[in-house]
């Protein structure tokens, strides 16, 4: 058998794993349906692009259903609960700063029945409070004026809606924040995309450094993530187990036996490791060769460390604009028309608006 350069590579194999009686058109063919269908798709988001606006999917809208800080409403982009009753939440108004004052504590609201449009007030206004001359607010049919709006201490979340900074008028509007799955599925995307981006960077960086590390000192790495695996092991045994025992003195009818299970679990993992490295010593350090030896073949040979590398960023920038083809998409939906609706999760889209 013949090899190359040392490197126990098959002369046989310099041009390609196949033969070339063997060769055919298939590949070419997979190749021009893959490229189609990706022109496809990077067409349709094209187009849908002039069309759709990412932003309209977690804005919050008004009771006119209007997106906050879009369009007409473009100097005011946070939504702002006018009133601090869980039975009036859809009605809201959209502001160009939320309100930062220290007003008393609204504790009690009086309670309007469903079926009536007024907004609900306080029992007693707060002596020397300016109702609400701090608040420059979009009104619409509902909220037609600012001075409507119940003044309350805010802060800005998520650069789209004003939160109370009390707590218990934090509960009052709570309910109101959620949104749908895809809604909350672009917010957490959105807000987490440079953590995201981060990780992937620090991943492949780990990768390419774990390979050389294997290169240099193999025995001592492997056998270091042996003795690591040991002694967390032990750790985490013997942290459950004080838990155990404060579960154990406690007088409140906790059931520690939870706590005393995971201690055993540990500790039988830890053991268990050890059993078998005993067991295992020659078969181990013959793994440790082998696997030096591969990191030394991956090492001399770049292109391995590269096409795996590109191959990755690849892939990970067709799934970025994928994802934000499918989001264009669904952001090409109307409002809907339902009266007294909360303010997230009023996009609505279906198949024949897409079309």
């Amino acid at each position: 058998m013949q090899i190359q350069d040392g490197n126990n590579l098959l002369l046989n194999l310099s041009n390609g794993p196949i033969d070339n009686s063997r060769r055919s058109c298939t590949n070419v063919f997979c190749t021009v349906l893959y490229s189609a269908i990706l022109l496809s798709i990077l067409g349709i988001g094209l187009y849908m692009n002039q069309s759709g606006n990412l932003l309209l999917i977690d804005r919050g809208y008004d009771p006119d259903h209007r997106p906050c800080g879009i369009d007409t409403l473009r100097d005011y982009p946070f939504i702002y609960f006018t009133t601090l009753n869980s039975d009036f939440l859809w009605k809201t108004v959209c502001v160009q700063e939320c309100p930062s004052v220290t007003v008393p504590k609204y504790k009690h609201l009086q309670y309007n029945p469903p079926t009536t449009a007024a907004v609900p007030t306080t029992t007693t206004t707060p002596i020397g409070t300016t109702q609400n001359s701090q608040l420059k607010c979009a009104v619409n049919s509902i909220v037609t004026s600012c001075s409507q709006a119940t003044l309350y201490n805010s802060i800005k979340f998520d650069q789209r809606v004003c939160i109370p900074t009390d707590p218990e008028q934090f509960k009052i509007v709570q309910e109101a924040l959620k949104m749908g799955f895809l809604h909350q599925m672009i917010s957490d995307i959105s807000g987490a995309k440079y953590t995201l981006f981060i990780f992937i960077v620090l991943g492949i960086c780990f990768t390419l450094a774990f390979t050389y590390l294997l290169k240099w000192c193999s025995k001592t790495v492997i056998w270091f993530i042996i003795f690591i695996i040991v002694v967390l092991s032990i750790f985490f045994g013997y942290y459950s187990y004080l838990q155990y025992k404060a579960a154990s003195s406690m007088t409140i009818g906790l059931s520690p036996t939870g706590y005393l299970l995971q201690a055993i679990i540990w500790w039988c993992f830890g053991l268990g490791t050890i059993i078998l490295t005993i067991c295992f010593y020659k078969r181990i350090n013959l793994a440790i060769a082998i696997i030096k030896s591969a990191s030394d073949f991956v090492t001399k040979n770049v292109s391995i460390v590269i096409v795996p590398v590109f191959s990755t960023i690849a892939t990970l920038i067709l799934t970025v604009i994928f994802i934000y083809i499918a989001f264009i998409i669904c952001s090409t939906g109307t409002p809907g028309d339902k009266q007294q609706q909360w303010p997230f999760g009023q996009l609505k889209y279906t198949l024949f608006n897409i079309l």
